[in-house]
C-alpha cells in the first residue's frame, strides 16, 4: 500500500512531537517539577552571580546586588546592581532563551528606590532624588515618567500599584498609579499617611479633614471613622483588624475595630492602661489591661471580644498576667489566645491557651512547660520547648483542642516561610555547622535534607534554597518546594543564595 508524501511527513511530524512531549514530560517527571510550576534562584559562585531555571543556570552582568525579585511564575528577574555609591536597576526576561544568556539588561540608572509588580513585566523605580517616579515595561524596554515633584512615595515588592503624594497649592494630595495606567488623584488634603503589605496586597490608610480612610491597590477610597483619637497602626496586619480609639462624647473613650467592611465598637476604655495582644485575622479580640482606681473594684485584664451577640468584655480572673514575664498571642486560626506565663526573670514559660467561643470563652488550659517560645503561622501555633536535662530544643504543634505534638528534636534554628504556610527547622545539627532540615506544614513534618550548611537556608513563598556538601567555602545548591516532593540539584560550587521564589 502506498502512502503519500504529504501523509508521511504529517506522520513523521506528528511522531516528532509526540516524542517530544513525551521527552518534555520526562525531564519534569525526573526533576520533580510540575509543567505549571516554575522555580527560580539567584545565587553566586565567589563575586559571580547566575539565576538558576527550569531550563539551567546562566550568569548576570550583575555583580553585586542587594534586592532581588521574581515575578510571576518565574517569569521575571529584577535585581539591582551596587556600584559605589549608585544604584542601577536589571530585569531578566526568565522564559526567553537569548535574554537568559545575555544575564539581563539595565532597565534604569541612578535610582533612588524600586520594587516590582506581582507579575514581574513592570517595576515602579524613582530617580536618585526621589523626586520622579517612572515605571518601566520589561516586555516592550520602555519607561515612562508617571510623575515629578513627589513628597513621598509608598510602594513594595510584588504589588501592582504605588501610593505617593505631592504639595499642590500648598496642600499635600495623595495619589495611586497602577503599573499599566495613569496616576490616579484619590483624596484632597492628606495627612499622616499609613503603608501597609503583605505578599498578597498593599494598603494605605490616610487622614483627611480629620477622618479615616483606607484605600487599597484597587477600587475607590474607603471611609473608615469619624475624627479617630487614636488609631492602633502598630497592631495593623494587612486584610485584618485595624483598632482605634474613639471619643463618642461618652465618659469613656471607646475601642472600636475596623474589620475591613464596617466599624464596631469593641470595649469601653476610659481607664485604658495597656493592650497586651490583639487579633489581626479572624474574629476581632483584644487584650487590655485597665488601671485600678477602686481598690474594691479591681478591673484588671479583660478580653474584649466580639460575638454573635456582639461585643463583650470577660475577665481575665485573679492572678492573671502576675508573673514576672509573659506574653499573650492570637492564633490566626482556630479561635485560640495563648498566653506564656514564667514566674521568674529568664525562666522557660508554661504555656497556656483559652478557646473563643461563640459567645465567650473557655476555661484556661494547660498546654505545656519548659517553653522557650512560640510562633504562629496559618495553620496554628509552632511551639518551641526545652527537652529534658535543658541542653536541646523541640518544636511541637498546637492547633485545636488536643495536646501538642511534637515534629522535631533537636532544633538549632528555625523560621517561618514569607507566606506563613511553613515553618523551616534546621535541626540535629553536627559542630555547628550541618544539620538536617525540615518544613513543618500543619501537623506533619517534611523532611528535606540533610548535610544542610547552617545560615545558608533562603525560603521563598513556595520554595526553600539551601546548600550542602560544603566544603572550603562552597557546596551544592538545592531547591525543595516545602518538602512537598524531593529537591532539585541546580548548581555546585555555590557560595551563597540571594533569593527564591
Amino acid at each position: 500500500m502506498q502512502v503519500s508524501r504529504r501523509k508521511l511527513a504529517f506522520t513523521v511530524l506528528l511522531g516528532t512531537l509526540t516524542l517530544a512531549a513525551a521527552l518534555v514530560l520526562s525531564w519534569f517527571h525526573l526533576f520533580n517539577v510540575r509543567p505549571n510550576e516554575r522555580f527560580a534562584a539567584v545565587f553566586a559562585r565567589g563575586s559571580q552571580l547566575y539565576v538558576a531555571v527550569p531550563e539551567g543556570s546562566y550568569a548576570l552582568r550583575v555583580t553585586e546586588s542587594m534586592v532581588q525579585h521574581i515575578g510571576g511564575d518565574a517569569d521575571y528577574l529584577w535585581l539591582d546592581e551596587r556600584d559605589d555609591n549608585e544604584v542601577h536597576l536589571y530585569v531578566v526576561q526568565l522564559r526567553d532563551g537569548n535574554a537568559r544568556r545575555i544575564g539581563g539588561v539595565r532597565a534604569a540608572e541612578d535610582v533612588g528606590s524600586w520594587a516590582a509588580s506581582r507579575c514581574g513585566q513592570f517595576a515602579f523605580h524613582t530617580n536618585l532624588a526621589g523626586s520622579q517616579l517612572y515605571v518601566h515595561n520589561a516586555r516592550t524596554g520602555n519607561s515612562e515618567l508617571m510623575a515629578e515633584r513627589l513628597a513621598a512615595v509608598f510602594m513594595a515588592q510584588g504589588q501592582d500599584a504605588a501610593f505617593f503624594t505631592r504639595r499642590e497649592s500648598g496642600a499635600m494630595m495623595l495619589y495611586r498609579v497602577r503599573a499599566n495606567g495613569e496616576p490616579e488623584r484619590m483624596s484632597g488634603v492628606v495627612e499622616d499617611v499609613r503603608f501597609f503589605y503583605d505578599n498578597l496586597r498593599a494598603m494605605v490608610f490616610y487622614s483627611a479633614a480629620g477622618n479615616l480612610y483606607a484605600l487599597g491597590s484597587s477600587g475607590p477610597p474607603v471611609f473608615v471613622a469619624e475624627n479617630p483619637e487614636e488609631v492602633l497602626f502598630e497592631h495593623y496586619r494587612p486584610g485584618g483588624n485595624l483598632y482605634m480609639l474613639k471619643d463618642t462624647g461618652q465618659p469613656q473613650l471607646q475601642l472600636y475595630v475596623y474589620d475591613g467592611v464596617s466599624v464596631q465598637r469593641l470595649a469601653n476604655a476610659g481607664q485604658l492602661q495597656v493592650i497586651a495582644a490583639v487579633r489581626a485575622h479572624g474574629r476581632p479580640a483584644a487584650l487590655l489591661a485597665y488601671e485600678n482606681e477602686d481598690e474594691q473594684d479591681p478591673r484588671g485584664w479583660r478580653l474584649a471580644m466580639m460575638t454573635e451577640l456582639g461585643p463583650r468584655e470577660i475577665p481575665m480572673g485573679e492572678g492573671f498576667a502576675g508573673g514576672a514575664q509573659w506574653q499573650a498571642m492570637f492564633m490566626r486560626t482556630p479561635q485560640v489566645l495563648l498566653t506564656l506565663e514564667s514566674n521568674m526573670e529568664g525562666a522557660t514559660f508554661g504555656l497556656h491557651g483559652y478557646e473563643l467561643l461563640e459567645h465567650g470563652i473557655s476555661q484556661r488550659r494547660f498546654l505545656g512547660t519548659q517553653v522557650m517560645g512560640a510562633v504562629i503561622g496559618r495553620f496554628g501555633a509552632y511551639v518551641v520547648r526545652q527537652e529534658i536535662g535543658g541542653t536541646r530544643m523541640a518544636v511541637y504543634v498546637y492547633h485545636r483542642g488536643e495536646t501538642m505534638q511534637r515534629l522535631v528534636n533537636d532544633v538549632h534554628a528555625y523560621f517561618l516561610a514569607p507566606s506563613e504556610n511553613a515553618l523551616l527547622v534546621l535541626h540535629d545539627v553536627q559542630e555547628d555547622t550541618t544539620g538536617t532540615l525540615t518544613a513543618c506544614v500543619g501537623a506533619v513534618a517534611h523532611h528535606i535534607a540533610n548535610g544542610v550548611q547552617a545560615g545558608s537556608v533562603q525560603a521563598g513563598n513556595r520554595f526553600v534554597g539551601y546548600v550542602n556538601n560544603w566544603d572550603n567555602g562552597a557546596g551544592t545548591l538545592w531547591l525543595s518546594n516545602l518538602g512537598q516532593r524531593p529537591p532539585v540539584r541546580i548548581a555546585d560550587g555555590v557560595t551563597a543564595i540571594l533569593a527564591v521564589n
